[in-house]
């Protein structure tokens, strides 16, 4: 995966990336660290660690970006995140001599940078799917609209299934991404797919297919420009699709009758390519948990770091979470790298 350095003036982060660069996203429920004078991070932040309430049990996190100075969304998983508002952690930072361990793989349920091979997936034929520069990129033979590429593993309810993708081109994509089943022949039309600029006066268009019988124009857009995707699969029925955090469909009653969907991608045409990365899938809740944090403190509880700071987080779905992803959100100044809110 690339990471991105940015720059930042005070408060105000300007971004600037071409279009041909990996992607960025941003989500939403932002939490800040506010850090003393005297503390400071790593630049690629690799000496940032988060602990159980023990300060020394060390949990599992993933930076979804690097942006130093800027503001870097990272995923944590709680092996438990009770009812109410409690501390459940610590953030640690402050140590030159570390190294990262972030890992997405030992954050969420299904994990895919794509820094590695195609280990997760079924590749129809591989003359339509690569692995390029850390994104999958995939494209079409002009003819059909049969599945180029879909996870080995099944996704059942409830869960959260989120991607990042951006096409060649910015219109007339004829691009197929969601969740349907794994006959590549007929995968396109069984299950939720979100089409990228296909059919004759709809090149520029965002689309939405249900089980290959209905389809809603939803948006227009320029394609090449990067964009997050996030379809929300509740317990029993229904969906909830977002793109860029914009909710455009809350479907209530649609039922996968044998709960065994994958994850795919599909593409028409053969001088068109699609790019997808950062692929995850983490545990559904009905109410997100939020997240604050408490003063910081000089400790030492964790052999060779230097401050801390409590993780809060107020639960209000009505259960205990069990091994849950919650995010934070680091932005940090071009001062000695220190972390500020």
């Amino acid at each position: 995966m690339f990471k991105k350095v940015l720059l930042s003036l005070a408060i105000l982060v300007f971004m600037i990336a071409p279009a041909s660069a990996k992607m960025k996203y941003w989500s939403s429920g932002k939490i800040t660290i506010t850090a003393g004078t005297s503390s400071t991070v790593k630049s690629d932040l690799g000496d940032f660690r988060v602990t159980g309430t023990d300060g020394t049990t060390l949990l599992s996190y993933w930076h979804e970006d690097i942006t130093v100075p800027g503001t870097s969304p990272t995923w944590i998983k709680f092996s438990s995140v009770p009812t109410g508002t409690m501390q459940i952690g610590y953030v640690y930072y402050t140590n030159s001599d570390a190294t990262s361990i972030a890992n997405g793989n030992n954050v969420f349920i299904f994990f895919d940078d794509f820094s590695g091979t195609f280990t997760n997936w079924t590749v129809v034929n591989s003359n339509y799917a690569t692995i390029t520069s850390g994104e999958l990129r995939y494209t079409g033979n002009d003819s059909d609209w049969y599945l180029r590429i879909y996870s080995n593993n099944a996704i059942s309810r409830p869960n959260i299934i989120e991607w990042k993708s951006r096409n060649s081109q910015s219109s007339a994509s004829a691009d197929a991404e969601g969740y349907t089943t794994s006959d590549s022949a007929n995968g396109y039309s069984q299950g939720i797919m979100v089409v990228y600029g296909q059919g004759s006066g709809l090149e520029a268009t965002m689309r939405l297919r249900l089980d290959g019988t209905e389809w809603t124009e939803i948006d227009s857009l320029d394609q090449i420009i990067s964009r997050t995707q996030k379809l929300i699969l509740p317990p029993s029925s229904g969906y909830k699709f977002y793109k860029d955090n914009v909710l455009y469909e809350d479907d209530t009653a649609w039922t996968n009758p044998n709960n065994a969907n994958r994850i795919s991608f599909s593409q028409y045409w053969s001088s068109k390519y699609s790019y997808v990365d950062d692929i995850r899938v983490r545990k559904y809740a009905s109410s997100e948990p939020t997240l604050s944090l408490g003063a910081e403190e000089s400790s030492s509880a964790l052999s060779g770091w230097s401050y801390r700071r409590p993780i809060n987080c107020t639960n209000n779905s009505g259960e205990i979470l069990t091994d849950y992803q919650a995010i934070l959100y680091l932005r940090t100044s071009s001062a000695g790298i220190t972390i500020i809110q």
